[in-house]
């Protein structure tokens, strides 16, 4: 409310009105719970406690402001996981004397061999145990070393790696020679490039049919055949062979199943038209074929090669019956 200021026309009772009102508005100084007894000294001693409003490492400039800003950066209490979670400075007292205790021994740490696979039961144990197991127990009689410790025989293995790095670089390089003679071999070459150049001469010379002979595999026999004039003389001659076919089920060209040696033994036709497929046709090239199923088996060449009937057509083979296709260019087969 407006207290009308005392002048020299103001009357005694309207002076008395603007005292009480005046001290109305003051208040009692008696309810003060400052040190000091009056309004002035009152509000001085609380400006005093406030302080300056310059917060140092706060952004806030009032009391309230302050107060909230240090209460965010010391976090909810609420959220502590520590043994006391009163308040924070408790809580990190009782972390601290965890941890001392830790270290001191007078704390217990929990620990089980379950996982670890250790004899040990207990922490100092089970550390004194892993150390022991440090020390790797070794000896050369499986490896072969001269080195009767780990570190010596790392360094043994080492120093091999190194020479045989070595040898190899030299080998690359051709500062190493490569001894030969030709007593093992028979050859007449006497130099390495001219034993090549033997044992490649000879190999060309050997005009044998690899879709026939696939499966011939003994090249030593054939070597020690070979005269030194690089002719071959054979008495006999095995084909490769495939018996217990299954011709492919519902038939056709696309799927039928493929005759990959000279000598083709069907088993089993489940129902007339099943189909089995010649190699690609290669003049020269000679498959036999008996067909032991059930049923007549479709008989197709590899794709736009011809029987004789047509590009890409079938001849159909009797159970019990046996026939040879022989091409005589790289597209047309003849039966015989």
């Amino acid at each position: 409310m407006a207290i009308n200021n005392v002048t020299l026309s103001t009357k005694f009772l309207q002076w008395k009105d603007i005292t009480n009102d005046i001290i109305t508005s003051v208040g009692d100084t008696d309810l003060l719970t400052t040190t000091a007894t009056d309004l002035t000294s009152g509000i001085n001693e609380l400006d005093a406690l406030q302080g300056n409003d310059s917060f140092v490492g706060l952004t806030s400039t009032t009391l309230t402001g302050a107060v909230n800003e240090l209460r965010a950066e010391l976090g909810d209490i609420t959220a502590l996981t520590s043994p006391v979670t009163t308040d924070s400075v408790l809580a990190i007292n009782s972390v601290d004397d965890l941890l001392d205790n830790v270290i001191s021994g007078t704390q217990d740490i929990t620990y089980d061999n379950a996982t670890s696979g250790l004899t040990s039961i207990t922490v100092q144990d089970a550390i004194d145990e892993v150390s022991d197991s440090a020390n790797i127990a070794y000896d050369n009689v499986a490896s072969g070393l001269t080195a009767t410790t780990v570190q010596d025989a790392i360094d043994e293995v080492e120093g091999r790696v190194d020479t045989s790095e070595t040898g190899l670089t030299d080998l690359v390089n051709g500062t190493t020679s490569i001894t030969y003679d030709n007593v093992a071999s028979g050859l007449t070459a006497t130099t390495i490039q001219d034993a090549i150049d033997e044992v490649e001469g000879r190999v060309d010379t050997l005009e044998i049919d690899t879709h026939s002979h696939a499966n011939l595999t003994n090249l030593d026999t054939i070597d020690q055949n070979l005269a030194t004039t690089d002719t071959v003389s054979f008495n006999f001659v095995l084909e490769s062979v495939t018996t217990g076919i299954t011709a492919f089920d519902t038939g056709g060209q696309t799927n039928a199943t493929a005759l990959t040696t000279s000598i083709n033994e069907i088993s089993t036709v489940g129902t007339a038209g099943d189909s089995v497929k010649l190699p690609t046709a290669s003049a020269g090239l000679k498959i036999y074929i008996i067909n032991n199923g059930a049923n007549a088996c479709d008989v197709f060449p590899d794709v736009s090669d011809d029987l004789g009937v047509g590009v890409d057509t079938a001849i159909s083979l009797l159970a019990g019956e046996t026939v040879t296709y022989i091409a005589y260019d790289d597209t047309n087969w003849r039966a015989f």
